[in-house]
Parts: structure tokens; sequence; C-alpha cells
């Protein structure tokens, strides 16, 4: 009788992760809009941002042949004038292919303006990546101004798995301004402008955290004033990797 004992458990390997290319495409009159894409590699997440003005029903956001997912949680449409507009995340676990992509979200509801975006995620060699949880819309849509200017836009909060990669989006009625730390963002090069990580035109951004650390984790940006209405959405993203074959394998015969 053979009798197998492996003298090593299965190790999992760690994970992390890389930020790519991001861009954000020129804000579309209507109720589809597009963007250009340069993907890193097979297997990368790609987490976008769709927003239209005042508001929609998103019908999809496509990358090449890829459908993408949208996340639980929605923005709404923000009242006001001039109104916050309506946010979503969207998100490919896994691209299948590397190079350039175009983009395209398209709606319904007779949104007046649209515009997309993306970043682009690297899973370390193999990892890959998973949807999490998603945070709870945060958004100040009437009497914000009581926090001084700037504003700050301090919600939605998130709890997840530390080493979580973050994907924040931060859409207001006039401008965001900054991303505060330990949020990171990608910077735009605008003509005539100072570099920073806004989208043109709408001001809106979108920011990301790597490996989150345990326990909550709150937004942390600024807009222009503080009486400006503003929406925000967190996505989590976990990492993993399959286990590594046992190691030290003895053979017992008897």
């Amino acid at each position: 009788m053979f009798v197998f004992t492996p003298a090593a458990r299965l190790l999992a390997q760690s994970c992390t992760a890389t930020k790519q290319n991001a861009d954000y495409g020129a804000v579309a009159n209507g109720t589809a809009a597009s963007a250009a894409a340069t993907i890193h590699a097979v297997g990368d997440l790609v987490a976008f941002t769709a927003w239209c003005y005042t508001g929609c029903t998103p019908t999809s956001v496509t990358m090449g042949s890829q459908t993408a997912v949208q996340t639980t949680v929605p923005g709404v449409v923000g009242g006001g004038s001039p109104a916050t507009g309506q946010g979503f995340i969207f998100y490919i676990l896994s691209s299948t292919v590397s190079g350039s992509q175009t983009i395209t979200f398209t709606s319904t509801g007779g949104a007046s303006q649209t515009q997309v975006s993306y970043i682009d995620f690297s899973p370390s060699a193999g990892c890959h990546f998973s949807h999490h949880v998603d945070s709870a819309l945060g958004s100040c849509l009437s009497n914000c101004g009581n926090t001084g200017n700037p504003g700050v836009i301090n919600a939605p909060s998130i709890t997840p798995t530390a080493g979580d990669l973050l994907f924040v989006f931060t859409w207001s009625s006039e401008h965001v301004n900054d991303m505060n730390a330990p949020w990171s963002c990608p910077i735009y090069n605008m003509a005539g402008e100072t570099q920073d990580c806004q989208f043109n035109d709408t001001r809106n951004v979108a920011g990301y955290i790597l490996s989150a650390a345990s326990g909550s984790t709150a937004n942390n940006t600024t807009d222009t004033h503080d009486g400006d209405t503003w929406q925000a959405l967190i996505a989590a993203f976990s990492q993993a990797s399959a286990p590594n074959p046992p190691t030290n394998v003895s053979v017992t015969v008897n």
C-alpha cells in the first residue's frame, strides 16, 4: 500500500497590483461617449467611470469585444443648478487583449452629456482579481456649505480586506480640486492647463489605492467651494493566486 505524506502544506503567493495606463474621453453631447485605451497586458483589471448629465440609465460599457460589469451601487440624479450629474463604476476583471482598445459608454434616458474614463491595473504574476465589495453612495445634494472653502469630500467609506485594490470615482456640481492621501490618481496632460488628475470639462476625478489598509477607508478629496454638491462611489477588488504544488512529498511503501 502506498501512503503519500505531504511534508509541506500548499502555499499561495502574495499578490500585488501595479497601476498602468489611464485616460478619459471628451465630453460627448448625447447618450454615448467613447475613449481610447491602451491595455498593458492580458489579465489586467480595467476599472471604468461612466458619467451623464443630468441623469441616465446605462446600457453598457464595452472595451473592444468585452462588456464591462456595473458595480452594485449607482449614483443618483443630482438636483440643483448646476447639478452633479450621475455617475457609475464598471469593471473588467481580466482583459482578454492588450494594446489599443476603444471604450464605449452607451445609455438611455436622454442625457445631454456623457463621459467615460479608465484605469488599467496589472496583477502580479500568477495572481488574478475578483470583485470584492462596493461602498454605499457618498453624497451631499443640498445644504453642503458648512465645511469652509474649499469643500471637504470625505464620503463614502468602505471596509475592504487588507491588501484590496480600491477604486474611487468622485463627481461634483463644480470642480473636484484635489485627491488626498492615502489615495493616488493618474496625472493627465491637458493643453494649456496645469497637470492634474481631473477630467477635462467635467473636472471629475477617479483614483485608487493599490493595497488597502485594514479597517475603514474614506474618500478624501476637496472641491472648489463648500456649497458645491457632490457624489462618490468606491469599489474594492481582491487578488488571489493559485496555490503552489506541494513540495517534499514523501512516499511510504508497505
